[in-house]
């Protein structure tokens, strides 16, 4: 008796004072789920609890806070993982929709690749037909300037009389312009009108370049011979191998003429029967100092003028005879011209044997003389 006596008491200050309920060691604001062990909790009376003793109850309320706790935590720790995976959502479908547009960005750009790949193969296709129509082009214009030189010369064969004899004097007029057009490579050449070494000879020319050719251009005046295609090449002997004289005139009374002649390389096909419209020119690159010629009072241009003759020589005249024959009387008619220096040769050539037959004699009668001294 004295023992339930004593531990009644002892009921009474855990019941009463420590606590009524086990519900007031968990807020309302942290029971969540768990509130139904709460209420089992709760619906234990006082009297059972009366029945517990100190130590039981003690142990209990240990229990009790514990479990509280932990609950508690638990909560706690549930509310921030689900604000993560919350978080954790919302990131993934940012990256989803950041996806979805780079896809997008990505599928458009490899379409502008795609375009701009066909765009630069276009424009490929364009540069190499444009090489292709200038190298075209290139050559037609090479063609048509061979053309029109030949129709240069053929319209000057029309306008003026041609020459059948195989010389031809040229007057090249508006000599300053002509120069300057070579100068700034506008025309770095001209043509003189065509003639004929005879009526069904062959037909040729003259091309001058006033600013010099290849090795000599801009230091010495160019003058070259061309064949022409003509009318009768078919029976004409081939190659072409006569000597050819040029002649430019010193329009001074000093009459100090400039003469050069050359002799035609058969193996060339310059001087072969012409298969176009005219062969390639061949003749004299340095044939006078441009210096000279470009001073003003220079007495090979005046009157903005200058005269070049042309002479096939046919006969293989010698040289001594050639500056006589470029310069006689131009004024005489061609067949009183010819008469009379063929008689100039035949009396050069007679007394070019008297000449000689006159050292033969001397050299006789000095070596008589030396025998007759040593006898």
């Amino acid at each position: 008796m004295s023992s339930t006596a004593n531990e009644t008491p002892s009921k009474r200050y855990f019941s009463n004072e420590i606590f009524e309920s086990p519900l007031e060691l968990v807020p309302n604001s942290k029971r969540g789920k768990h509130t139904e062990d709460f209420d089992i909790l709760s619906s234990i009376s006082d009297d059972s609890f009366n029945e517990i003793n100190s130590v039981e109850a003690r142990s209990f309320r240990d229990d009790v806070q514990s479990i509280s706790s932990g609950s508690a935590e638990h909560l706690a720790d549930d509310g921030d993982i689900t604000q993560s995976i919350h978080l954790i959502g919302d990131t993934i479908s940012c990256l989803q929709d950041d996806a979805v547009l780079l896809n997008e960005t990505v599928a458009n750009l490899d379409k502008k690749l795609r375009e701009q790949q066909k765009q630069i193969e276009f424009l490929h296709k364009l540069v190499s037909q444009s090489i292709e129509m200038n190298r075209a082009l290139q050559s037609r214009n090479e063609m048509l300037e061979d053309e029109l030189n030949t129709a240069k010369a053929e319209s000057y064969s029309s306008s003026s009389c041609l020459s059948c004899d195989g010389t031809y004097l040229w007057k090249i007029t508006d000599f300053t312009q002509k120069l300057a057009d070579a100068i700034s490579e506008k025309q770095t050449s001209i043509y003189s009108p065509p003639f004929y070494s005879s009526p069904n000879g062959y037909k040729m020319c003259m091309r001058l370049y006033l600013q010099g050719d290849g090795q000599a251009r801009r230091t010495h005046l160019s003058v070259f011979f061309v064949l022409l295609r003509g009318e009768n090449d078919a029976v004409l002997p081939w190659p072409f191998d006569h000597r050819v004289i040029f002649c430019l005139f010193d329009q001074s009374p000093a009459k100090r003429h400039i003469i050069d002649s050359f002799r035609p390389d058969i193996k060339s096909n310059s001087f072969q029967r012409p298969r176009s419209a005219m062969n390639i020119a061949s003749g004299i690159p340095r044939f006078f100092p441009l210096n000279v010629i470009q001073q003003s009072n220079n007495p090979y241009v005046r009157d903005d003028c200058m005269f070049i003759r042309c002479l096939v020589d046919f006969d293989s005249m010698p040289k001594q005879h050639v500056n006589t024959i470029c310069t006689y009387n131009l004024a005489l008619p061609t067949t009183r011209r010819n008469k009379e220096m063929e008689e100039l040769i035949n009396k050069a050539n007679s007394k070019e044997k008297e000449d000689e037959k006159s050292e033969e004699e001397k050299t006789i009668n000095s070596e008589e003389l030396s025998i007759k001294s040593n006898c």
